[in-house]
């Protein structure tokens, strides 16, 4: 017997699970973006790029939720500050109400939450 939130699912057409895809992709790129480049940056000395990266970040995520909002899900206008201060949280609530699996965003809001702390214990240390 299948489990009863197997069922709980929205149902999509075709076109609506392919703009649900596109978004998802926006998604993972929005995520993995900044984690990858501030590796790069920080074992190759690349230029500090870290105002552009955000900006690019936000516009991903915005397309998403446009993409989103096409396929009849609604995101409110608070995910617009969830998107800017804490994509984690934008990020589950996207996989929460799409079907999604969960880990993408449990992995990036542990990575976000990490550096959060270490910006907190180096301005506690500059001060």
């Amino acid at each position: 017997m299948a489990p009863a939130y197997m069922g709980m699912g929205p149902d999509f057409t075709a076109e609506e699970i392919s703009l649900i895809n596109k978004g998802w992709t926006f998604c993972k790129a929005a995520a993995i973006m900044p984690i990858g480049y501030g590796i790069l940056h920080g074992f190759f000395n690349f230029p500090d790029i870290t105002r552009i990266l955000s900006i690019v970040v936000a516009i991903l995520l915005c397309i998403d939720k446009s993409y989103l909002s096409r396929v009849g899900i609604f995101m409110s206008a608070w995910y617009y500050l969830a998107i800017f201060a804490c994509p984690p949280i934008y990020l589950y609530h996207r996989e929460k109400l799409t079907g999604h699996g969960h880990a993408l965003s449990l992995i990036y809001g542990a990575l976000f939450a990490i550096g959060v702390l270490l910006i907190a214990v180096a301005i506690a240390k500059i001060s």
